[in-house]
């Protein structure tokens, strides 16, 4: 089983009034993703509990719930907008007691997740609400 990471930038949040929703306006260069395995993001997770940092993980990994169709709701709006900073969550990361634990044992995938910050992409988990 996998877990899906999405990355946006430049994005704007739209009002579509008649239907009272929104939905996010961006350009495909502005979107990207990766998949992880289940087990690694309970790794990952584990370390930063075992170095008492457990609101480092959800800082910079962040898990927005939002439905699976193309408009936002109010809600889900507020969701959007409480991403943490790309350079935040660098240095978040970079200061943390996990990093060294993580560099050494994820490496490619903490790479990812810093050059994926570093080029502006806020980086999030989706949980789909019905």
């Amino acid at each position: 089983m996998s877990e899906s990471l999405y990355c946006i930038r430049n994005y704007e949040i739209c009002h579509v009034p008649y239907d009272d929703c929104y939905y996010l306006k961006t350009a495909d260069e502005d979107t990207d993703g990766t998949d992880w395995s289940s087990s690694t993001v309970v790794e990952i997770r584990d370390v930063f509990e075992k170095t008492d940092e457990e609101d480092i993980y959800e800082f910079i990994l962040p898990t927005l719930f939002y439905g699976d169709d193309e408009t936002l709701d109010l809600c889900e709006v507020e969701e959007f907008k409480r991403l943490n900073k790309p350079e935040e969550c660098i240095d978040k990361l970079l200061n943390s007691k996990a990093y060294e634990h993580l560099i050494k044992k994820f490496d490619y995938k903490v790479k990812w997740l810093i050059d994926s910050w570093g080029q502006g992409f806020y980086i999030y988990f989706q949980s789909y609400c019905q």
